[in-house]
């Protein structure tokens, strides 16, 4: 019987796939046939049709851009903004995309234009115009973008981890130290935890008033340990400080501590970075820095 149920629901599920497919190859046709008739079409339409269009084609571009298809993304992009101009997350998605395929000059213009436009993810654009920065050598305007990020992000650990990075290129270890050990503690608090994920929740089903609907109301609640109970504290930390994110947390760690000549935390990190993964480059370092420590106690 439980297997019969788990067919019958993949037969239903199957159809509505089909179905949801078959839905979005007549809604392009039909944008398709729009433009061929009339090339001002997206002027034909309410603000709301306008809105939702704009949604549609820039939730596309993202399946492009998650699937590493850069010039369909930036077509679906291009569209989107074609329909609404001031399309924040679109600019931004567009800026990703060309990021992707080397063109910095326009995926900086578009980047700031995303900003300016109240985006949902603007974490998004200051950590990528970071990046592109610090590649640059702009270290400290890239350093100030990634602040910017960590403030507005959901979950700011990639936004430290960044700035983690350039303070080692800096050779600032101490401020290396700082936001590497931040990041850390992020993501070891399951209040950080819960308010991303709805966040993250947030972002993904935009396009799904219901829960949109659900997720704000959610966020507008004080955190308590009611709340909290759904999640496992033990699983939960476990799982984010063994994710690549730890990983390169403890990594960095390590190389900051040995730049301060503090090598019994520098092995600690290392350590802990290779009990997430073996990584042979981070087990190098381990041992340079455990031969280095021998050197130094017996000279």
């Amino acid at each position: 019987m439980f297997t019969t149920n788990i067919e019958h629901g993949r037969s239903h599920s199957g159809l509505f796939i089909s179905i949801a497919l078959w839905g979005i190859w007549l809604l392009l046709i039909g944008f398709g046939v729009a433009t061929l008739i009339d090339s001002d079409w997206a002027s034909e339409l309410s603000s709301s049709e306008k809105q939702q269009t704009a949604l549609r084609f820039e939730k596309l571009g993202e399946e492009a851009l998650s699937q590493g298809d850069m010039r369909s993304a930036i077509g679906y992009f291009e569209r989107a903004l074609e329909v609404d101009s001031s399309l924040g997350d679109g600019m931004i998605g567009l800026a990703r995309a060309y990021q992707a395929l080397g063109d910095e000059e326009n995926a900086i213009t578009l980047y700031r234009e995303g900003l300016a436009n109240n985006p949902i993810r603007p974490d998004r654009g200051y950590g990528n115009l970071g990046v592109l920065y610090a590649n640059r050598g702009n270290l400290d305007t890239a350093i100030s973008l990634y602040w910017k990020g960590a403030e507005t992000a959901p979950e700011p650990t990639g936004a430290l981890i960044g700035l983690g990075q350039i303070y080692i290129h800096m050779d600032k270890p101490d401020s290396a130290i700082i936001v590497l050990d931040n990041a850390l503690k992020n993501l070891g608090d399951i209040e950080i935890a819960y308010r991303a994920a709805l966040s993250f929740a947030g972002e993904f089903y935009r396009f799904d008033s219901e829960v949109i609907e659900e997720v704000t109301g959610q966020k507008g609640k004080d955190i308590d340990d009611k709340i909290l109970l759904n999640y496992d504290d033990v699983i939960l930390k476990r799982s984010r400080l063994h994710s690549s994110e730890a990983f390169s947390a403890y990594k960095f760690l390590g190389i900051a501590h040995a730049m301060g000549g503090d090598y019994d935390r520098s092995i600690e990190q290392f350590k802990n970075a290779l009990e997430i993964d073996s990584n042979p480059t981070v087990l190098r370092m381990l041992r340079e820095i455990e031969e280095e420590k021998k050197m130094r106690l017996n000279p």
